[in-house]
């Protein structure tokens, strides 16, 4: 009887791990930056050429450990979105387009300018599976 419960419990474990779609990598203190999140997402516009201040639009999964800097007590996590974002000074965003799906590194500090930047982007291949939705902090 205990093996199996023992094997039920296992494969109730494996299915729960299996099923389990990917989430942003927890934010990382950087010198220089408060934050650093690793997101994925999907790129709705490109700023525009010649205009400075043009945003990156992005279409982006969840940050499940998203912290707010100015309320830092508040429960952690950044529900998936449409956003746009600033692309660090001398980010190449050469061979991206409208619908590339693409994994960016997010910086975010409370003093500074910018205060919030893309400073890496690459494209992911275009059949990556992305999952919108809530936020779930703590996992």
């Amino acid at each position: 009887m205990r093996s199996v419960l023992a094997i039920i419990l296992a494969a109730l474990a494996l299915a729960r791990c299996e099923k389990a779609p990917p989430t942003a990598t927890p934010p990382q203190v950087k010198e220089g930056a408060d934050y650093t999140y690793i997101v994925r997402g999907t790129i709705e516009d490109l700023p525009e050429a010649g205009r400075p201040g043009s945003s990156l639009l992005i279409h982006h999964e969840a940050v499940d450990d998203f912290v707010n800097l100015y309320n830092p007590d508040a429960e952690r996590g950044m529900n998936s979105m449409v956003m746009p974002f600033t692309p660090a000074p001398g980010l190449l965003l050469d061979g991206l387009a409208v619908g590339d799906i693409i994994e960016f590194t997010w910086e975010v500090r409370k003093t500074g300018d910018p205060r919030s930047a893309i400073v890496a982007i690459r494209k992911l291949p275009a059949d990556t599976a992305l999952t919108f939705g809530k936020a779930r902090p703590g996992r």
